[in-house]
């Protein structure tokens, strides 16, 4: 639900494509949620494992496309860990934030 809400989401409002479905509001809402909750929880409690540039938090649609970048680049990755519970859905937002937003190392 995560990943159909989520792409749901960049289909209609970043790219445009397609108009909102009633069947996707909730998968949608769902998607803004937790990437909502898990950036916000990052940003204010962070142990510098993400950080973000101008150290403001991105927008919605900024984080979003963050996600789905990282789960469309590698796909069966992402099915197979999901089917073997390796980590949940927030897990699967925190590792997409980190790889766009790492600290820089000094």
């Amino acid at each position: 639900m995560f990943i159909n809400g989520c792409q749901a989401y960049v289909s209609r409002y970043s790219l445009k494509t397609k108009p909102v479905d009633k069947k996707d509001l909730l998968p949608i809402g769902y998607c803004l949620g937790l990437v909502d909750g898990v950036s916000k929880s990052i940003y204010h409690y962070n142990d510098k494992a993400i950080c973000f540039p101008d150290d403001s938090l991105p927008s919605i649609k900024d984080l979003v496309n963050v996600v789905m970048t990282y789960v469309h680049k590698d796909p069966e990755k992402i099915n197979k860990l999901s089917a073997m519970s390796v980590y949940s859905t927030s897990d699967l937002v925190s590792l997409a934030l980190m790889e766009k937003y790492p600290c820089k190392k000094f």
